[in-house]
């Protein structure tokens, strides 16, 4: 027997009701499944370097691969030791940046050897920094200054791959020779905190500096509150 039209139409409907409380009940179970589900973090890697000073070289050398030196941000000014096929022009502090990048977040060997602070050298006052990396875009003072090479101000780093934002100070001390030479003009570089000694790490004279010696550097004579 044939169904007449309005008997198949209420079909129809309850067809379609059926359907719509099956498409709801199958959504709310992936959102509130997907909700209550612990996010997925991809595992930690950690390099492989064996000792301190071939961690300090591998990412001497990774930062070095990423730019050149430059003062208005076109053309080298330096010597460029470690080329690399897609550098960009970049100054100490951006050389700072990559490196911390690599030792704390990629390569992980802040948990294996120590944290990568910043030093930094600014009339005539050193002071060691800690900074949180953020994504490029997040500080605009390369902008705001319209210098490619005033790119730090009392609490961000502007660098061309990434930015930091100041955490906190964690020493303030009399001048002091870098690398044997006594600091005229603002600087940036890396100090690592391993085994309670500090050591002087600078990415910017490995790249530029093609004597230099590229073993980290104890330092001495320095009591730091930390």
């Amino acid at each position: 027997m044939k169904k007449s039209g309005l008997s198949l139409l209420k079909s129809r409907v309850a067809i379609s009701k059926t359907e719509v409380f099956k498409m709801a009940l199958f959504i709310s179970i992936i959102f509130f499944g997907c909700a209550t589900s612990p996010p997925h973090s991809e595992p930690k890697t950690f390099g492989t370097a064996a000792t301190f000073e071939e961690a300090v070289q591998e990412c001497y050398i990774l930062a070095a691969e990423t730019l050149f030196y430059s003062y208005d941000g076109e053309l080298p000014t330096a010597h460029n030791v470690i080329p690399g096929p897609n550098e960009m022009p970049g100054i100490c502090s951006d050389y700072s940046l990559e490196f911390a990048y690599y030792w704390n977040e990629v390569k992980n060997y802040d948990e294996i050897f120590g944290r990568a602070y910043f030093g930094r050298w600014e009339h005539d006052i050193f002071s060691i920094r800690d900074y949180m990396l953020v994504p490029d875009g997040s500080s605009r003072v390369r902008e705001e200054t319209g210098s490619f090479w005033f790119c730090v101000n009392s609490g961000e780093v502007d660098g061309v791959y990434r930015d930091a934002f100041l955490m906190k100070v964690l020493y303030i001390g009399e001048p002091l020779l870098h690398y044997g030479f006594s600091l005229t003009d603002y600087h940036f570089w890396i100090i690592i905190k391993h085994n309670d000694n500090w050591y002087y790490c600078d990415p910017t004279y490995f790249d530029t500096w093609p004597d230099f010696p590229s073993p980290p550097l104890l330092m001495q004579n320095i009591v730091l509150p930390l």
